[in-house]
């Protein structure tokens, strides 16, 4: 994402290829949070546990992120491709 926006706001173009594939986006602001969570619980708590961080809501399409760039930078030309890289990564965050 942060390279998609610099490319956006310097190059005015970004290239999102397989605009189907889902990808999860979580907020530093989400990380952060969840990483102070962990630190003022006691050690017995946490211990070898795993932990989801985000929601179901910040599963998105590439082409939603392409679309979304292009709402905020109006000047962007947004590229759609195709590539043999098709993995998709949407994540249950049950």
């Amino acid at each position: 994402m942060n390279l998609l926006s610099a490319k956006a706001a310097i190059e005015k173009k970004v290239v999102i290829c397989n605009e189907e594939q889902w990808w999860p986006f979580v907020h530093v602001n989400d990380i952060a949070r969840a990483f102070c969570l962990m630190l003022d619980t006691p050690v017995a708590k946490v211990s070898g546990e795993v932990f989801n961080v985000g929601s179901e809501g910040m599963n998105h399409h590439l082409g939603d992120v392409g679309r979304a760039i292009a709402r905020l930078v109006p000047e962007v030309t947004v590229v759609r491709e195709s590539n043999e890289d098709v993995r998709n990564y949407r994540v249950s965050f049950a």
